[in-house]
């Protein structure tokens, strides 16, 4: 009965039967994947820095646990503005209280909590068709670079492998910073890195050239052979040396394509594309896939304003920022200049979220909407197109 259903953040001693619960519905019966989410969830998790207890949240029948779902919290980069990101995972309920409302029970739970933390949106890797329902919407895609295994092991690899050591972490942390940080992703500082390599599972390995600098590194989990690699590369041969060792691996798991998560922008792509043939997809769902979900908009917009009216100043000398007329309401975004009538538009939340990440462009938008020429203009102009991705490394 969902009268007798408590929701809540669980206490040290139900940490077990929560990561039981996790291990027994994700695993499908995997006795090595389930062994590994015990200890995940164990061991792992709560010594990742800034973790709480708290943020594990389940509801309870009695002293049962019937639905869980976990935040993490995260820092997103959006140009030099940072928002505070509660990423939710591990959403599941148990087989015998499925579909009597305990999951988005606890769903609500941690949007609520969420913002008594102060974060300013949520963000989560989402199955299609539920959690529209909460207010999520798809915000990016998900970008793959895919080659034939057989292609990849032929090449030559040039540089020297070997597994990555703690001492690596911040040549390491500066190519991540280099290739990554232009984008709307994560931020990872020294203590986030660290955690990240005490990982038993999880294999890294660098490319060194000849005077034992890192040009590139790769991660996966081990055992797995999936678009959830983060790959970062320097140069041509540290690239090739790469994809020549993934060749190896995927052909020994008897996988015929290699498959990378690779941003359009990266430079990973026009080198690659002379060296074999490659294929590379933007799988969007529409429904689905990553969906993020305003906690406080006004917060929000609150936080973007400097780095929006610098962007638009770096793009247009006329714009004055003076001008500018931003205002956050219940039901979505009000945009204009005060100056100009035709320039305003009113953006529901949707929408302003999914411009705001780069996923919906203003001149598309006004396919549907009734948009004046002068609100596209302005529109792009504080928005203009940006590559948001998540490295593989911080997906949850």
């Amino acid at each position: 009965m969902m009268s007798d259903m408590v929701v809540r953040g669980i206490r040290e001693s139900e940490l077990e039967p929560a990561a039981t619960l996790v291990a027994d519905v994700f695993s499908q019966g995997d006795s090595r994947v389930r062994r590994w989410m015990m200890d995940n969830y164990l061991t792992h998790l709560p010594r990742r820095p800034g973790m709480k207890i708290e943020y594990f949240r389940a509801a309870f029948v009695g002293r049962k646990i019937v639905a869980f779902a976990r935040l993490m919290e995260f820092m997103l980069h959006y140009g030099q503005a940072k928002l505070l990101v509660a990423g939710i995972g591990s959403v599941c309920t148990h087989p015998d209280y499925r579909g009597q409302g305990y999951a988005s029970a606890v769903i609500q739970d941690i949007l609520t909590y969420s913002a008594e933390q102060g974060m300013h949106m949520a963000l989560l890797n989402g199955i299609p068709n539920y959690y529209e329902q909460f207010g999520f919407m798809p915000v990016w895609a998900n970008y793959t670079l895919e080659a034939l295994t057989s292609d990849a092991r032929k090449l030559s690899q040039s540089l020297q492998l070997r597994a990555a050591a703690i001492d690596d972490m911040p040549q390491m942390a500066r190519l991540y910073n280099q290739h990554w940080g232009g984008r709307v992703t994560f931020s990872r500082d020294a203590a986030l890195w660290r955690w990240r390599m005490a990982a038993d599972n999880e294999e890294s390995i660098v490319a060194l050239d000849n005077t034992g600098q890192i040009q590139g590194y790769l991660w996966h989990r081990q055992g797995e052979t999936s678009a959830r690699t983060e790959v970062i590369a320097n140069t041509r041969q540290a690239i090739q040396t790469l994809l020549a060792y993934e060749g190896q691996r995927f052909h020994h798991a008897g996988t015929e394509k290699l498959v990378w998560t690779v941003p359009p922008d990266d430079v990973i792509i026009p080198y690659a594309q002379t060296m074999l043939p490659i294929t590379l997809n933007a799988h969007y769902s529409p429904t689905g896939g990553w969906m993020g979900r305003l906690v406080d908009p006004s917060a929000i917009v609150h936080r973007l304003l400097p780095e929006i009216v610098t962007q638009a100043r770096s793009l247009s000398a006329k714009f004055n920022p003076d001008k500018l007329y931003l205002q956050v309401d219940s039901d979505g975004v009000k945009i204009g200049l005060q100056d100009n009538q035709n320039s305003y538009c009113h953006l529901s939340l949707r929408d302003f979220v999914q411009v705001l990440f780069g996923s919906l462009r203003p001149h598309t938008l006004a396919i549907r909407h009734n948009l004046s020429h002068d609100s596209i203009a302005l529109l792009e102009l504080l928005f203009p197109p940006r590559i948001a991705a998540l490295a593989p490394w911080d997906w949850f």
